[in-house]
């Protein structure tokens, strides 16, 4: 009972560490994580889960794909959305559109903007990344609880070596 909050706190920065480590590591395989915020592709994937997409060699009608966005001139913005094709034009372009949204995407999609396929989805989820990756999140989540296991592993050192 004495160790619990150690322990607690362990697990949780494990959790972070973790799962910021999968982020780093997904992208040398072309695979990614993707926080969905919009409820554009509700009910099938609801605000604050987490996407896996996977690269792969084709795309089909009905897949549901995280694509970058890029503006007319063909700027890319660095904004990922993730959306399902609801058809495809001749020239290998695709049209897009969220489940939950009336109108479809207002550009087609070539398949160089297209991250991968959905392969899974982790409800809840991205919200952690979300709310770790501002400064207030940061501090709460990460820096005060590692501050907190240092301070109480540094009582630790001291009363042992006192005691000596």
């Amino acid at each position: 009972l004495q160790n619990l909050p150690e322990t607690i706190i362990i697990i949780f920065i494990g959790f972070f560490a973790v799962f910021n480590l999968l982020k780093y590591m997904e992208s040398g395989y072309g695979n990614k994580f993707y926080p969905i915020i919009t409820s554009s592709m509700y009910p099938n994937i609801k605000p604050g889960s987490l996407v896996y997409s996977q690269k792969v060699d084709s795309y089909n009608v009905g897949d549901i794909v995280s694509y970058t966005e890029k503006t007319k001139e063909g700027v890319n913005t660095g904004k990922v959305f993730t959306h399902r094709i609801i058809s495809a034009t001749e020239d290998g372009m695709f049209i897009l559109k969220g489940d939950a949204n009336i109108n479809s995407d207002p550009l087609e999609i070539n398949k160089n903007q297209i991250q991968g396929r959905v392969a899974f989805i982790l409800p809840l989820l991205g919200y952690v990344e979300v709310i770790t990756k501002s400064l207030p999140g940061f501090l709460v989540f990460i820096l005060v609880p590692c501050i907190f296991l240092l301070k109480r592993q540094f009582y630790v050192v001291r009363s042992y070596f006192k005691s000596n």
